[in-house]
């Protein structure tokens, strides 16, 4: 199943980046190159600059384009206005007073300077949407992150103009046909992972909502292919667009209540882990409502930045994550995507170079030694590469873990060097539950091979388990496993454990020798979330450091109770 999850990621990334990046071309001295007309989403005209080529061909405020009589190959660059190729002459119809014209114009005007930080801010909106969406869905697949992903796929920002107007005819249909229907997919999963988030379940009203979303994936289908129809074949479509808007504020309006809702209900310290996502959202979602309702006739400098506002929502849920792990990902996947992609980017730049090597160099017969020198070059250099890789991706991405990690490993060290056996309890019962924020924890020792005693806790109440009988079940496991221990992955009855978020959900052992001194139990996050398999291993060496430091204290012990019998039988002699 993950190969088909990466296979439809792969497949919507390249769809949707795939028709925007063309774009970026206008940043760099490739300008569209206009009519002077503005046009809406129902191919009225709603504005005419003074001395541009529409004006010259007569055409007036008002006027509407006329689809039927429009060359097919050129209803895109009447659409977008203009053409990425300078002096281009476009035929096109236009109708007015009820009779329709077969125009040409040429495309001579150069669009604004202005635009190309627009169109470029657009572009990086498009690609950060696609990005967070495509790692969200890999790191934690299931319909919350899915949902997101088909709305950041359906709804992203990024321009298509260029696209439009160069592709052949049947590859442009194809991506139309496949961008409405991710239109109305993205606006499904966008109330799907509003009504999940953040644990991923729909409970209460949510679960009725979440139906009613998903039964309207039919209809709302049906009405985009009729407003397509009717646009294609009668001209006519006010009406059916309109009722499409509605379709789209009103999940809108839904997926907004949903995240205000959550955040209403969440408590203190979730609530400030929540404010980013629930501001960045609300951003996001109100630029697209009056960007929906502006229509296309709207001027571009006042479109974009609504458009471009929407990056808002992904970059929340992104600092939401990465800072302060509102949604639980695993962090040994997410290295390992980022390895996947580092190694994309350098096959990229390797097939550059061999390109370039064959189409610059091969009249000079260096290229086969310029592509070696090149392949081994990188080859060192990714091999240079891997720790500061990994302490990059560590200290930046997941600082907080990385943060923690590097505490409990102190720790580690330093336990073996503890004073007395009470100092080894709280450390290991207090260090995970400061750096790793966890609900809590207990550390039950046996003294003498006898039963184990709490001897530390955080957050465990008055009347919880004091005791653990060498002959549970639990303590049988952990002789036998010699390593830490999932409680859901066991059978453990016991009523007289925490409740709630303070429930026990990891059980490390402290083995000395082979022999089982101690037992740590953990909770899971105090906002929920389970230990990952990073931290449940910072845990367990922090228990490596408290097993050499019980076995010194009971060394030392044990020399002290030999002097002091020693120093006794020397006075009783004399």
């Amino acid at each position: 199943m993950r190969i088909v999850s990466l296979i439809v990621v792969a497949l919507l990334a390249t769809l949707t980046l795939g028709t925007t990046l063309p774009d970026v071309v206008r940043v760099f001295g490739r300008p569209v190159y206009e009519f002077g007309y503005r046009i809406d989403y129902f191919g009225f005209i709603t504005g005419i600059a003074a001395g541009s080529p529409a004006a010259k061909a007569g055409i007036q405020k008002g006027n509407r384009l006329d689809i039927l009589s429009t060359p097919r190959d050129r209803i895109a660059a009447a659409y977008l206005g203009g053409t990425i190729v300078p002096h281009e002459r476009v035929a096109m119809a236009i109708m007015r007073d009820g009779e329709s014209r077969l125009l040409s114009l040429t495309a001579d005007l150069p669009e604004p300077s202005y635009r190309w930080p627009l169109v470029l801010a657009r572009e990086l909106a498009g690609i950060v949407f696609v990005l967070v969406g495509a790692m969200l869905v890999l790191l934690r697949p299931g319909p919350m992150t899915w949902g997101f992903y088909l709305f950041c796929c359906g709804f992203s920002p990024a321009p298509s103009g260029v696209f439009q107007t160069t592709a052949p005819l049947g590859l442009v249909g194809a991506t139309r046909v496949a961008d409405t229907a991710l239109m109305f997919a993205g606006m499904i999963g966008l109330d799907v992972f509003a009504l999940r988030f953040p644990s991923g379940k729909a409970q209460n009203w949510r679960i009725i909502a979440e139906r009613i979303c998903l039964a309207c994936i039919v209809p709302l289908g049906a009405l985009a292919t009729w407003a397509t129809l009717q646009f294609l074949l009668f001209n006519s479509i006010p009406e059916v667009s309109f009722a499409w808007a509605i379709g789209v504020s009103g999940s809108v309006l839904l997926a907004g209540a949903a995240l205000f809702a959550t955040y209403r209900s969440a408590n203190g310290a979730d609530r400030s882990r929540l404010r980013w996502v629930v501001f960045g959202s609300s951003v996001a979602l109100l630029a697209l409502s009056i960007d929906l309702f502006s229509g296309g006739g709207t001027p571009y400098y006042v479109r974009a930045p609504f458009e471009t506002s929407l990056i808002c929502m992904p970059l929340a849920i992104a600092y939401a994550v990465i800072r302060h792990r509102v949604i639980d990902i695993n962090f040994v996947i997410s290295r390992a995507l980022v390895y996947g992609i580092l190694t994309t980017l350098i096959v990229g730049v390797f097939a550059l170079l061999d390109w370039v090597m064959h189409k610059v160099l091969e009249q000079t017969k260096v290229a086969l030694a310029a592509e070696i020198v090149a392949a081994l070059s990188l080859g060192f250099w990714m091999n240079g590469l891997h720790d500061r890789l990994n302490k990059f991706i560590d200290s930046t991405l997941f600082r907080q873990r990385y943060l923690a990690a590097r505490r409990l490993a102190r720790a580690a060290v330093s336990l073996p060097h503890a004073a007395s056996v009470g100092a080894v309890d709280e450390m290991l019962v207090g260090e995970p539950v400061d750096a790793l924020r966890l609900a809590s924890a207990a550390i039950f020792r046996s003294r003498d091979g006898a039963e184990f005693a709490r001897e530390a806790a955080v957050n465990w109440p008055d009347g919880s388990a004091q005791r653990l009988d060498p002959s549970e079940q639990l303590v049988m496991l952990l002789h036998g496993e010699h390593g830490p221990l999932r409680l859901a992955d066991i059978r453990w009855p016991r009523p007289d454990l925490p409740h709630g978020l303070e429930e026990p959900m990891l059980a490390v052992p402290v083995l000395v020798r082979h022999r089982l001194i101690a037992i740590a139990l953990y909770g899971s996050h105090r906002n929920g979330e389970a230990l990952d398999p990073d931290e449940v291993a910072s845990i367990d060496r922090l228990a490596g450091g408290a097993a050499a430091a019980y076995d010194h204290l009971e060394a030392e012990a044990l020399r002290s109770e030999i002097e002091l019998l020693r120093a006794r039988a020397v006075k009783n002699a004399i």
